[in-house]
């Protein structure tokens, strides 16, 4: 008798298995676009990231060069060039570098380096991001 209970639940069991598949399969339909979402986000994310601390990190190494003294200060090439060299791994097309030089009140020289990147969507997923400009300023004091 207890052999005859066993296996009609075993044969219940099995029935339930086979309905709930279908519910399995309607879950994972909806969930899965949501994911895919979720992950193409977080790429995005953290690219525009990177491409924030490469720019910090140019305008960070210009400024460095710039307040080596009154002559690197002057030379807006030279600081471009040294913004460049220091961003070969950015998505940047065409950085957009600005470095000035002026006297604060204390009688010292400081120099001041901008960099400016617009980063388009990495994805392109169906143009839902405008492009993002990614714009650091670092001021440091030129050595005397």
């Amino acid at each position: 008798m207890n052999i005859k209970r066993f296996l009609r639940n075993v044969e219940q069991n099995i029935r339930s298995l086979h309905e709930e598949e279908g519910q399995s399969l309607v879950e994972m339909v909806l969930t899965v676009p949501f994911l895919a979402i979720l992950v193409v986000v977080l790429v995005n994310s953290a690219f525009i990231f990177q491409t924030y601390i490469t720019v910090t990190n140019a305008a960070n190494s210009g400024a460095m060069y710039g307040a080596s003294g009154l002559s690197a200060a002057l030379n807006k090439t030279a600081i471009r060039d040294q913004v460049l060299a220091e961003s070969d791994t950015w998505h940047c097309p065409s950085p957009d570098i600005d470095s000035t030089t002026a006297g604060d009140g204390f009688g010292f020289t400081r120099v001041s380096v901008t960099v400016t990147c617009e980063v388009s969507d990495l994805v392109g997923f169906a143009n839902i991001l405008d492009d993002i400009t990614i714009s650091y300023t670092t001021v440091r004091r030129v050595k005397p």
